[in-house]
């Protein structure tokens, strides 16, 4: 285990308590003399998959899938900070039990560090290197009071400015918002949030196969209406799916997931959710310089039932807003849609038209107590005229 770890460069303790977390097997650990060990006989491909399983989770970068990373912990977060790529964001991992303990033992190794600093001496603060996992090679970091202000730690032969310690607060922070409750969030808090959560379903890939299945898709739909934001979750999609303007590509990919959020719960249009998502497509497009394809954006959105036709010709009618873009460009983007809306509205028409024709037809239908009709024949103008015989009964020409 301890050459395992070494080249995984982690300390042994963790992945002895991931094999036996996962085996369901007692686990015995003495540091001092380097053993470390998992009660029992297994099978040797079954502890191979569950290396492979601690390496995905809690080794490999969650984006670019690289073993070159470090791990911080956050208050009670993970923080994972890759080399190759320079990723840093949350573990794909969190909700494992060993994601818990490294916590725990984070805390407690803290704890102790600081019982044993002395009172006496130049006054430096000791600390443990930025990757908990700290294997041979890596040192303590001293924080030395230079002029009354820290000096910049150096780690790994790089420098780390004092701003990066605020950085990684500031991260800490965004991730325990997961942690709060709506009520006590603001509006941005809430926003912020709900795009953690995209980012952290995208990290470990989980998303697509969500694609796959609706109760999984109504799960995001579900987190969008628990931060009050389902109507306004397009931003956030278009945001994190997006981040290149791969507008094709996103909408073959994610088309449930964006169906879903704008249809209520019993799969009726949510006009008030399409209206929010044409405006995240109109900050998309001017984000993306991709202003002039605003029209195939909506059809291509509208074929794929994601949009409305009555959501897209409420938009093009309404007056120019500068709520979300400049008016300028508002006035710019309806201007160049204005086909696809005539289109809508002709296409419309004539929907309301043909629907009309049919009910006529049928309730002409019920009335003569018939099925079909093969031919249309004239009426008799006679039919309803009545004379009056010479004995001065009334009589019926049909009857004659």
């Amino acid at each position: 285990m301890v050459d395992i770890a070494r080249a995984l460069n982690r300390e042994p303790i963790f992945p002895t308590k991931y094999f036996g977390m996962e085996l369901g097997a007692q686990t015995q650990i003495d540091e001092k003399n380097d053993r470390f060990i998992v009660n029992g006989s297994h099978d040797e491909a079954k502890l191979q998959d569950i290396l492979d399983g601690y390496i995905k989770k809690f080794v490999l970068c969650s984006k670019c899938e690289n073993p070159e990373t470090t791990l911080t912990v956050k208050r009670d977060d993970i923080i994972e900070c890759c080399k190759a790529c320079g990723h840093k964001g949350l573990i794909r991992s969190m909700a494992h039990s060993l994601s818990n303990f490294i916590v725990r033992q984070h805390k407690n190794k803290k704890i102790a560090d600081k019982g044993a600093k002395g009172k006496k001496g130049e006054k430096e603060q000791k600390s443990t290197t930025k990757d908990i996992y700290a294997g041979e090679g890596t040192e303590d970091i001293a924080k030395a009071k230079v002029n009354g202000k820290a000096a910049k730690d150096e780690w790994e032969g790089e420098e780390w400015a004092e701003s990066d310690s605020e950085d990684e607060d500031a991260l800490a922070s965004k991730l325990s918002l997961l942690e709060m409750k709506p009520s006590t969030m603001s509006s941005e808090q809430k926003g912020e949030a709900f795009e953690l959560y995209l980012q952290q379903l995208i990290d470990d890939g989980s998303l697509p196969e969500m694609m796959k299945a609706k109760e999984k898709i109504m799960q995001i739909v579900l987190k969008a209406e628990y931060y009050g934001l389902k109507q306004k979750a397009c931003f956030g999609l278009f945001e994190k799916l997006m981040p290149n303007g791969e507008f094709v590509p996103a909408m073959k990919k994610y088309r449930p997931l964006f169906v879903f959020i704008n249809r209520n719960m019993d799969e009726t249009p949510d006009l008030k959710a399409m209206k929010y998502c044409i405006s995240a497509l109109e900050v998309f497009v001017n984000e993306h310089n991709l202003t002039e394809k605003i029209a195939i954006f909506l059809k291509i959105m509208y074929d794929q039932d994601i949009l409305d036709e009555e959501a897209i010709i409420e938009w093009g009618d309404s007056k120019p807003s500068k709520k979300y873009i400049s008016k300028e460009l508002s006035a710019k983007l309806k201007e160049t849609s204005r086909k696809l809306i005539d289109w809508l509205k002709t296409a419309e028409s004539e929907s309301e038209e043909e629907s009309d024709d049919d009910d006529i037809e049928m309730t002409d239908k019920k009335v003569a107590g018939i099925h079909e009709v093969e031919e249309e024949k004239a009426p008799a103008p006679a039919a309803a005229v009545e004379e009056e015989s010479d004995d001065g009964e009334d009589v019926d020409i049909e009857d004659i």
